[in-house]
């Protein structure tokens, strides 16, 4: 008869603040876009030469990290074409939100949304 050995652990954890969006290292939540509330925007410029090069209208989806003031301070563009990623991170650190809040606590805030481009 064989014997197969194994290893188990027991993992615990606690659930706490139900409801709440997930904290990350360093005080950083998540949040829907629809969260946050946007105090500046400034339109990216359409890349020169991408409509020639047959792009349209272009969605970029941008991953923002923002911090305690609603300044954003890491921005990443993606699910693009590669032209639209400068001007959409350029721009994007242009804007400014009211600071992000957990409760009363302002904290650091990560999102996503979306960048239309049009030529």
């Amino acid at each position: 008869m064989d014997t197969l050995a194994c290893n188990l652990s027991v993992v615990r954890f606690e659930v706490t603040n139900r409801g709440a969006a997930p904290l990350l290292p360093d005080r950083m939540r998540i949040f829907h876009h629809s969260e946050l509330e946007l105090k500046r925007k400034v339109n990216p410029s359409y890349p020169m030469g991408a409509e020639a090069a047959g792009h349209g209208t272009v969605r970029c989806r941008v991953t923002i990290s923002i911090d305690e003031r609603g300044v954003p301070f890491e921005v990443q563009a993606q699910d693009c074409p590669e032209v639209f990623h400068a001007p959409t991170e350029q721009a994007v650190l242009k804007w400014r939100w009211y600071p992000p809040r957990a409760g009363q606590e302002t904290v650091k805030a990560r999102t996503t949304l979306q960048v239309q481009f049009k030529p």
